[in-house]
């Protein structure tokens, strides 16, 4: 204990700038493309669930459950129920699952996104295949020099996740 004058008083916090960047379908497409099949599932089940980058990679096979799709947030730690049907049809979140569970892997390892092996697809190779895909849609829109590609949209990236390079 002190009787001085705390030090850390006065001192500021750094600001934190928020990600501000919504991709159009033109640069999300372009990306797409040029992405490996486990990226484009990846982005398939982002934009169905809403959920980040993290917690998709880490869904797993049985966390089908009926008509619905658990899903664990590892930044909040909520667990949520996403619903898979409406009126006993399928909706495009069961049907993209049933897709991804029907492609063929060497092994099983109980995730849904995987690599053409089988085997889970760590952070690193997820980050890995959106900066490969990123690139080469760069470099597809600087030699078409396709409007909404270009330098202008050098911002596109997987929140969450580091950056390099350019959409």
């Amino acid at each position: 204990m002190t009787d001085r004058e705390n030090p850390c008083q006065g001192v500021r916090k750094n600001k934190e700038t928020p990600h501000d960047y919504s991709a159009n379908d033109v640069v999300w497409k372009a990306v797409y493309q040029k992405g490996e099949i486990e990226l484009q599932e990846a982005m398939d089940l982002a934009y169905l669930t809403d959920q980040r980058p993290a917690d998709v990679r880490l869904i797993r096979v049985d966390d089908v459950e009926g008509v619905y799709l658990r899903v664990g947030q590892g930044k909040t730690s909520k667990k949520i129920r996403i619903l898979m049907e409406v009126d006993a049809q399928k909706n495009s979140l069961s049907l993209l699952i049933e897709r991804i569970v029907a492609r063929p892997k060497k092994i099983n390892s109980g995730y849904l996104i995987v690599n053409k092996s089988g085997k889970k697809v760590s952070e690193r190779m997820l980050c890995q295949r959106w900066d490969d895909a990123r690139s080469k849609a760069v470099a597809e829109a600087i030699e078409r020099w396709r409007p909404g590609l270009g330098p202008e949209n050098c911002r596109f990236s997987v929140p969450g996740y580091p950056t390099e390079g350019s959409i």
